[in-house]
């Protein structure tokens, strides 16, 4: 993958950094996965997606045939004497669908006690860097964001953050616990994206109740039996997710850039069909082609 120069600007250095932010089980990592992947399948866009869990690290899930020495973790790159491009791509995994995706996170038995402790400057500095090489940073945060100095770099560094909910008294609890320690001008708490995200089938969810109580919802992303399928086959990035997830989608992104032009055309999405066309496979999982490793394609 040839990465941007230092510099590069995206959409003429509009918004580049997106962070996810929510409870255990609102379906962070997979959102994630497939808005990079959306953007990814745009000619010419360079996306990184960075998943600051270590508590379950995301890259197995992701990759669940790869080995500990396929898939290289960031924990090494942040606790690296020097932050320079090559030590930042030296713990890149690539997806060979989509040449222009990056994997950053940590790897196969990793935990929080794998590597030092970082503080939040030094993950500041790594996110800052890891910008720079690419058009668009995705970042996965974890629900204790506030004590976690990845995933609170991520936060405050991020030109969007989307506060994920799923509709149940859980998700509802854990805002009304966590949202006042998120007060200060420093998270823009007040300009997160709220997005409703139906992770489970059921049929009695309370859906319009809990948009309700979380107010100024802006998207609703509707379960895809398609994806928790593909997410327990490592499919995740390429499986048809059916028409009204990519419906909602490209929802998302238009929300995202309600203030301006930040994403490609909406008129492409997973592999180039177009956001609202059938695709016909629903619960067909086609073989994913991925590549592993250090930044390089195998």
């Amino acid at each position: 993958m040839k990465m941007k120069k230092e510099g590069a600007a995206a959409a003429g250095g509009e918004r580049r950094i997106i962070a996810l932010w929510g409870p255990h089980g609102s379906g962070k990592t997979l959102l994630a996965a497939r808005l990079a992947a959306s953007l990814a399948s745009v000619p010419g866009v360079q996306v990184t997606v960075l998943m600051c869990d270590r508590t379950v690290p995301a890259l197995p899930v992701l990759f669940p045939e790869a080995g500990e020495r396929e898939l290289p973790s960031v924990g090494a790159a942040l606790s690296a004497a020097d932050i320079d491009e090559d030590t930042v791509l030296s713990s890149a995994v690539v997806c060979r669908k989509y040449p222009d995706l990056l994997f950053f996170g940590y790897s196969v038995g990793e935990n929080g006690f794998s590597y030092p402790s970082v503080s939040e400057g030094r993950a500041t500095l790594f996110i800052r860097r890891l910008s720079l090489l690419c058009d668009y940073l995705i970042a996965d945060c974890v629900p204790e964001a506030q004590s976690d100095p990845l995933s609170s770099a991520a936060m405050k560094c991020a030109d969007r953050v989307i506060r994920l909910y799923t509709p149940d008294m859980a998700s509802f609890a854990f805002y009304d616990s966590q949202l006042p320690l998120y007060s200060g001008d420093v998270w823009g708490a007040e300009n997160h994206l709220r997005v409703q995200n139906q992770t489970t089938g059921e049929i009695y969810l309370p859906a319009d109740e809990s948009r309700s109580h979380m107010t100024r919802c802006a998207v609703s992303v509707p379960f895809s039996r398609q994806l928790k399928l593909a997410a327990s086959g490592g499919d995740l990035l390429t499986s048809p997710a059916g028409r009204a997830f990519d419906s909602a989608l490209s929802k998302l992104k238009k929300a995202l850039l309600s203030e301006g032009s930040l994403f490609p055309s909406d008129e492409t999405e997973i592999g180039g069909r177009p956001a609202d066309a059938d695709d016909g496979n629903d619960g067909v999982i086609p073989e994913t082609e991925v590549g592993y490793g250090g930044g390089d394609v195998f």
